[in-house]
């Protein structure tokens, strides 16, 4: 089977060719130019010198071994692949298609990161059995695997394991996706651990800011408090007054009583005082407290002797030079001159220093090594690789395309990078250095 790639305008085509002739007449052929089949890379066919080409428009989505050239696969993304494949299988089983003929090469299966979708390529004019194309592309993905993720080693394996069976068939792989995605929820009469706990912890907090809130209420209102402590002093003058002026008690007992009356109160005045100075000076422990701005003091500058000679103003003038050189801040790295990067004729985009082997650019920020957030910049827009101290840029069916030196690239072909080189991203630019 040949493949090429094609750029028309604003769309990247992939072009097969497989080793069989076509029969266009045929019900296969006729089925996938006139319908659109979820799940399937829209397809053209183009004749030449009694020659059928198969174009398929992978604009804005990049194959699964460009994505995953250097990143491990997780649970999700596992999930993700094979539950297309039983998708895409059920699919041209409703429109009578011939299973043998959809290709399963990671090469030619691309995927939309932004959507989360996988697309795959259906060819006539190939013919291989799926049950082995399965296997393959199952041992294609265990070495993948993210050996972290215990989940997605367990779900890579089951599949695996499942694959090499004598009587393997598509229920058995969908038995091993829904058994794995019925483990991650829990049953409906039961609420998880977590769940309990959280519930438990906003309990406790409802309580604490209920009480919290009356200890507050009782704190705003000092002035009432003291307004009553008042109230009641005055209450018990009035009462002693009119004790002695009714002659209702002897003198001593009042006078007595009034001395105990003022020794109360100055002790009570005095605890009062203790009290207020110690919350001013111990804050609460629930309060969030400020440390202290303590003032620097200033800083005096030496005067500056003036030179007696013209070999003490040198001296001078090398030392003031020496001081301004260790002042200014130098960039960790600017100094490493091995190190090739890409750099922009906008101040904003830092320079693109190629350190990794491989270097993903566009403006999805999550899957990419290096962020551009312009709208004319692709998901997934251009990957830069090294070998052997070798660099080369690679258009990943970006939607504007990637240019070198005003030269369109055709997507996923390398093209080496030279000294002094511009290279264009959409209508980004970077110099080669």
């Amino acid at each position: 089977m040949q493949a090429d790639y094609r750029r028309d305008m604003n769309h990247n085509y992939l072009i097969l060719q497989g080793e069989a002739e076509v029969d266009t007449a045929s019900y296969q052929v006729r089925m996938l130019a006139g319908n659109t089949i979820e799940g399937l890379l829209p397809c053209t066919i183009q004749g030449m010198d009694n020659q059928w080409f198969f174009y398929y428009e992978i604009t804005s989505r990049q194959s699964v071994t460009v994505l995953f050239e250097n990143r491990k696969l997780r649970k999700e993304e596992i999930c993700l692949l094979f539950t297309g494949i039983t998708d895409i299988l059920m699919n041209i089983q409703r429109y009578l298609l011939e299973a043998d003929h959809l290709i399963l090469d990671p090469r030619y299966m691309y995927m939309d990161v932004d959507q989360a979708a996988i697309y795959f390529c259906y060819l006539p004019s190939y013919s291989k059995e799926i049950l082995f194309s399965f296997r393959e592309l199952a041992e294609y993905i265990l070495p993948k695997i993210d050996h972290q993720d215990q989940e997605a080693v367990v779900l890579g394996y089951g599949i695996y394991r499942r694959s090499m069976e004598e009587n393997f068939n598509l229920e058995q792989i969908q038995q091993e996706l829904f058994r794995k995605k019925e483990k991650q929820s829990p049953p409906k009469n039961e609420i998880p651990e977590a769940e309990l706990r959280k519930k438990e912890e906003l309990h406790q907090e409802a309580l604490r800011s209920f009480f919290e809130a009356e200890e507050e209420e009782d704190e705003k209102h000092p002035v009432y408090s003291l307004a009553g402590t008042i109230l009641a002093g005055l209450i018990v003058v009035a009462g002693i007054y009119l004790a002695y002026h009714n002659r209702l008690l002897p003198r001593t007992y009042i006078l007595a009583g009034t001395g105990i009356l003022l020794i109360l109160a100055a002790i009570g005045s005095w605890m009062y005082y203790r009290r207020r100075k110690k919350e001013l000076e111990i804050p609460e422990e629930h309060e969030e407290t400020e440390m202290p701005k303590v003032r620097k003091p200033e800083r005096k500058e030496p005067k500056k002797k003036e030179p007696e000679n013209e070999e003490q103003e040198e001296e001078l003038w090398r030392v003031e030079k020496q001081e301004e050189e260790y002042q200014n801040t130098i960039l960790l790295g600017a100094l490493d001159k091995t190190c090739h990067c890409l750099v922009s004729n906008i101040p904003e985009f830092p320079p693109i220093r190629l350190e990794k082997e491989n270097i993903l650019v566009g403006k999805l920020e999550q899957a990419v090594d290096y962020c551009i957030p312009i709208s004319i910049i692709s998901r997934l827009h251009s990957k830069i690789k090294s070998s052997q101290n070798k660099y080369y840029v690679i258009d990943l069916n970006s939607k504007n395309g990637t240019y070198v030196n005003g030269k369109l690239l055709e997507g996923e072909k390398e093209y080496e990078l030279m000294e002094g080189d511009e290279v264009r991203f959409a209508d980004v630019v970077f110099s080669f250095k």
